[in-house]
């Protein structure tokens, strides 16, 4: 019963995916890049923003209207447009408020280019955990096929309905779907290569306590990504524990048969990236660091590690 489930998971993600790069290939440029203050990093050469005169500095204080801190109107205006629309942008610059008109503007080669990283990586995400399944069927490898479905539909994203409701209710989706896959890695590092007492079936389902409580609860887009986040922290924190104590735990023969020390060289070069982009940061504020150009590339090597190391652990498995 597990194949034909899978196999309609995977169709249903991998056209939703399709669809979404195809409306992203669609979307306006608008050619400026923010930091958590709303401050302007980064204008693109050649955009809509740099034709208008926006300025590296300028902080942005509203849009066609709608203040920038005003997060409820704000989240239905991003979530219409798919992101910040063409229109009328009022920035505070030098102590004085300058307001500029935004045309529509194509994608640049790189935004076309990370429009299609992101598609290729979240298919990776989906397909080697499903390969992994097909090669090594088990309680292990369903897991990671949730955990790659989960998060593969997450990067590549989905499209945008008429209805703002509905585009409310596919965002929210994306960010329980993310808790989903990483609920999964954690439970699939409890079980492979083999189950902890820890997860007996009854007790296993407390790791999914947190994604039930985020479907039925009754706030609005920014609580439900806000309580994501940090629940999201804490499942990627406990899966690097869990691995950690697994490889400790395990001889040199074991990690070698069952690829664990694939798996913690792959969650290394990944979980790595994040404290150094944070150093830079912290160290150079004034300066755009391309996080997403290179953070989102390297997420590729978990799906290859783990897909790997599975099948390599069940091959071993039968050899011995």
């Amino acid at each position: 019963m597990r194949d034909p489930i899978l196999i309609g998971a995977v169709t249903i993600v991998v056209i939703s995916g399709a669809l979404s790069t195809l409306e992203a290939l669609g979307r306006p440029n608008i050619g400026f890049e923010m930091d958590g203050t709303h401050q302007v990093r980064v204008v693109r050469p050649g955009s809509p923003a740099q034709a208008a005169g926006v300025q590296s500095g300028d902080v942005l204080k509203s849009v066609n209207s709608i203040l920038i801190t005003d997060t409820k109107k704000m989240e239905v205006v991003y979530l219409e447009a798919g992101g910040l629309a063409p229109g009328t942008y009022s920035f505070e610059r030098g102590g004085q408020t300058v307001d500029v008109e935004i045309q529509r503007g194509s994608l640049s080669t790189r935004q076309f280019a990370l429009v299609l990283a992101a598609t290729f990586i979240g298919l990776v995400f989906v397909g080697l955990p499903i390969w992994a399944y097909f090669t090594a069927p088990g309680t292990p490898t369903v897991l990671l096929a949730v955990f790659g479905l989960a998060f593969g539909s997450t990067i590549m994203g989905a499209p945008t309905f008429e209805s703002p409701a509905i585009r409310i209710a596919a965002f929210n989706m994306m960010w329980l779907l993310a808790l989903l896959g990483a609920a999964a890695l954690l439970h699939f590092l409890l079980t492979f290569p083999s189950p902890v007492r820890l997860v007996a079936r009854w007790r296993a389902t407390i790791l999914y306590v947190p994604v039930a409580m985020l479907v039925f609860t009754a706030g609005r887009s920014m609580r439900i990504m806000l309580w994501g986040l940090a629940f999201l922290g804490l499942y990627l924190l406990a899966g690097v524990i869990a691995l950690l104590w697994r490889y400790l735990g395990a001889t040199s023969a074991e990690r070698t048969a069952h690829g664990l020390r694939l798996m913690l060289v792959s969650v290394i070069v990944v979980g790595a990236l994040l404290p150094v982009y944070l150093a830079l940061a912290r160290a150079w504020p004034t300066i755009w660091l391309p996080w997403e150009s290179f953070a989102l590339t390297a997420t590729v090597l978990i799906p290859i590690g783990f897909s790997r190391a599975v099948v390599r652990s069940a091959t071993n498995g039968l050899r011995g």
